[in-house]
């Protein structure tokens, strides 16, 4: 009996990555570029950790506590916004490491976006336009049909010089 030679494989390995991040972080949760005018990544975990990585070293430049179970964030200037898994959406101070406002919405695992000046925030049966300077909210999606359940998901969609916000819900629909 000969042994059983496995397929020959066409396929190409991947290509080795840029840049490799190593440090204890535990589990990310998010990512996004510091848009406070450096090359910085910034790198949100579970623990409510935010990780500040210089892209021209390859190093964390340092970490800061930003509260509990980062589910999402963003930035703009030298501000940063959390989301947290319980529905606290908070904005900080990066110069004085203190938030500075904050916003509630519907807790879970869909990550807030942004669309321009916009966060756009799950609730229970829609999403919240808030500002992101302000933290004011200027106006409630709600869906036209009944018994979705909670947002699960958002995109935004750019299609023809528009911009659409897309949410996909609980039960599948929309």
């Amino acid at each position: 009996m000969q042994p059983v030679k496995p397929p020959r494989s066409n396929s190409m390995l991947p290509p080795d990555p840029v840049y490799t991040l190593k440090s204890d972080m535990g589990y990310i949760q998010h990512m996004n570029f510091f848009q406070g005018g450096t090359s910085q990544l910034l790198a949100a975990t579970e623990k409510g950790l935010v990780y500040f990585w210089d892209l021209n070293t390859n190093r964390a430049s340092c970490k800061k506590k930003m509260g509990e179970g980062i589910l999402a964030i963003h930035s703009y200037d030298d501000k940063i916004i959390t989301q947290e898994k319980s529905g606290i959406v908070k904005l900080w101070s990066v110069e004085s490491d203190q938030s500075i406002n904050s916003y509630e919405c519907c807790g879970g695992h869909c990550k807030s976006i942004t669309v321009g000046d916009t966060l756009v925030l799950p609730q229970e049966h829609g999403v919240d336009l808030v500002n992101k300077k302000t933290f004011e909210k200027t106006k409630t999606l709600l869906s036209n049909k009944e018994n979705l359940g909670h947002v699960m998901a958002l995109e935004k969609m750019e299609f023809e010089s528009n911009t659409y916000i897309l949410a996909g819900y609980e039960s599948g629909n929309h």
